[in-house]
């Protein structure tokens, strides 16, 4: 993959808080500076603003106002508004704009878990040799959140996964915009990071796929241009037949999202592309950092018997999950 193409995903490094296009640190967090459009993403300069502007431009809006809520404490007559903006104060968060930032801080600090289960929904929806997206295909990921109150409040604890979903119709949702309007508002975005990247001729990028995170009962919406690879299995790599990669799929769907409902954030210590190891999410210095857990990946085989929510169907170790989706 050319050096450009490795910028659009965020770099792994041990800082919370990173630029949004090129993942530099945050230990000087002072040099980073919010879009001024939505005050949620941050830059750590010019250049890279503009750069990421093809695919911010079509999520970019207006600094959110505060709710107000009705005043009147009946709730009888409450609006769904009304409705949300209870719920989300009885959270800690008093504005959308507080809630959004704290669910794009916890969509960074899971980065490689959630980019790691979008392309393994992928995979599962169009089979293991998928090797292109089209990019005019109505599909995107729909994340379902919701908050996580049982773990010491950290930006990596904040909420839980529900459920992970590959939509393919894209009709309406419920109360809230249908997927086909979801889709439809970020098609700039999309087109512009889809064309950019495959001008680079890098046979192994597939597409852009939007991924949705939807946080339940407070009315806020986050969505992503998330670039999909395919990255070759290496020549040490044990075969894997096919009903066994289906199961391993789901297995790492569930590992996934099983450390992420644990505060576990996923990341290699070293290379992008380089097993990941968990950590925790801590404060230090007045900065949130992440720290492993172990250093050895092998370490994976022993810790995955303590986490009480992952049951494996597919019975591969977890280096050989991870092996199947390889990131670079």
């Amino acid at each position: 993959m050319s050096e450009e193409a490795r910028n659009i995903s965020p770099s792994m490094n041990h800082d919370l808080l990173c630029c949004h296009y090129c993942g530099e640190a945050s230990r000087a967090y002072a040099k980073l500076k919010r879009c001024s459009g939505c005050e949620l993403v941050m830059y750590c300069s010019k250049e890279c603003q503009r750069r990421a502007w093809p695919e911010h431009k079509a999520v970019c809006r207006s600094k959110p106002t505060e709710d107000s809520g009705s005043g009147s404490g009946d709730e009888a007559h409450d609006t769904r508004e009304d409705g949300r903006a209870r719920f989300r104060k009885s959270l800690g968060y008093p504005t959308v704009a507080s809630l959004s930032r704290a669910l794009n801080t916890w969509i960074h600090a899971h980065r490689w878990s959630l980019m790691t289960t979008t392309k393994a929904a992928v995979l599962l929806a169009h089979g293991l040799g998928c090797r292109h997206l089209d990019p005019r295909t109505p599909q995107l990921i729909v994340y379902t959140l919701s908050p996580n109150t049982s773990l010491a409040p950290t930006p990596a604890t904040a909420f839980g996964v529900d459920s992970t979903t590959f939509v393919a119709e894209l009709e309406a949702t419920g109360d809230g915009p249908s997927y086909r309007e979801l889709w439809e508002k970020v098609a700039g975005g999309r087109a512009a990071l889809d064309a950019s990247l495959r001008a680079l001729g890098d046979p192994s990028f597939m597409g852009v796929i939007p991924a949705v995170y939807a946080l339940k009962d407070a009315g806020v919406v986050a969505h992503i241009q998330e670039p999909v690879w395919w990255v070759p299995p290496s020549s040490s790599q044990e075969p894997v037949d096919e009903g066994t990669a289906f199961w391993g799929l789901q297995d790492l769907l569930e590992l996934c999202n099983c450390s992420i409902n644990c505060g576990l954030s996923l990341r290699p210590l070293f290379e992008a592309n380089a097993m990941p190891v968990p950590g925790v999410v801590k404060k230090e210095r007045k900065m949130w950092v992440w720290e492993p857990l172990f250093a050895d990946a092998d370490d994976w085989d022993a810790f995955v018997t303590s986490l009480s929510c992952y049951k494996s169907m597919s019975g591969l170790r977890p280096r050989a999950l991870f092996a199947l989706v390889a990131l670079s």
